[in-house]
Protein backbone atom coordinates (compact mmCIF):
# COMPACT_ATOMS: atom_id res chain seq x y z
CA UNK A 1 0.00 0.00 0.00
CA UNK A 2 1.09 3.60 -0.01
CA UNK A 3 2.10 5.40 -3.15
CA UNK A 4 1.72 3.70 -6.51
CA UNK A 5 4.71 2.74 -8.61
CA UNK A 6 6.36 5.75 -10.23
CA UNK A 7 4.99 8.24 -7.70
CA UNK A 8 7.05 11.01 -6.16
CA UNK A 9 7.56 10.61 -2.44
CA UNK A 10 6.89 13.62 -0.18
CA UNK A 11 9.50 14.82 2.30
CA UNK A 12 9.72 12.86 5.52
CA UNK A 13 9.29 9.19 6.39
CA UNK A 14 7.08 7.25 3.98
CA UNK A 15 5.90 3.77 5.02
CA UNK A 16 5.63 1.31 2.14
CA UNK A 17 4.08 -2.17 2.31
CA UNK A 18 5.39 -4.69 -0.22
CA UNK A 19 3.18 -7.69 -0.99
CA UNK A 20 4.47 -10.74 -2.82
CA UNK A 21 2.40 -13.61 -4.21
CA UNK A 22 3.77 -16.93 -5.43
CA UNK A 23 2.37 -19.21 -8.15
CA UNK A 24 0.32 -21.13 -5.56
CA UNK A 25 -1.42 -17.94 -4.38
CA UNK A 26 0.46 -17.67 -1.09
CA UNK A 27 1.17 -14.09 -0.06
CA UNK A 28 3.47 -12.34 2.36
CA UNK A 29 4.09 -8.70 3.22
CA UNK A 30 6.86 -6.57 4.62
CA UNK A 31 6.89 -2.97 5.75
CA UNK A 32 9.76 -0.63 4.99
CA UNK A 33 10.29 3.07 5.36
CA UNK A 34 11.72 5.48 2.83
CA UNK A 35 13.12 8.67 4.32
CA UNK A 36 13.09 11.58 1.87
CA UNK A 37 15.29 14.54 2.81
CA UNK A 38 16.07 17.75 0.95
CA UNK A 39 19.64 18.51 2.00
CA UNK A 40 20.81 20.40 -1.08
CA UNK A 41 20.13 24.16 -1.18
CA UNK A 42 18.82 25.71 -4.39
CA UNK A 43 21.25 27.52 -6.67
CA UNK A 44 20.27 30.86 -8.17
CA UNK A 45 21.85 31.66 -11.51
CA UNK A 46 21.19 35.34 -12.15
CA UNK A 47 22.07 37.58 -15.04
CA UNK A 48 21.94 41.36 -15.36
CA UNK A 49 19.14 42.94 -17.41
CA UNK A 50 18.08 46.44 -18.37
CA UNK A 51 14.42 47.41 -18.20
CA UNK A 52 12.49 50.55 -19.01
CA UNK A 53 10.09 52.11 -16.51
CA UNK A 54 6.64 53.15 -17.71
CA UNK A 55 5.17 56.62 -17.27
CA UNK A 56 4.24 55.80 -13.66
CA UNK A 57 7.73 54.55 -12.78
CA UNK A 58 6.81 50.86 -12.79
CA UNK A 59 8.14 47.89 -14.70
CA UNK A 60 7.70 44.15 -14.58
CA UNK A 61 10.01 41.27 -15.36
CA UNK A 62 9.63 37.51 -15.63
CA UNK A 63 11.82 34.92 -13.88
CA UNK A 64 13.16 33.82 -17.25
CA UNK A 65 14.71 37.25 -17.79
CA UNK A 66 17.07 36.88 -14.82
CA UNK A 67 17.54 33.11 -14.47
Amino acid sequence: SGLSSGSSFPLGLNDIVFTVTDAAGNTNQCLTGILVQDLEPPVAVCKDISIQLDATGNASITPGQID
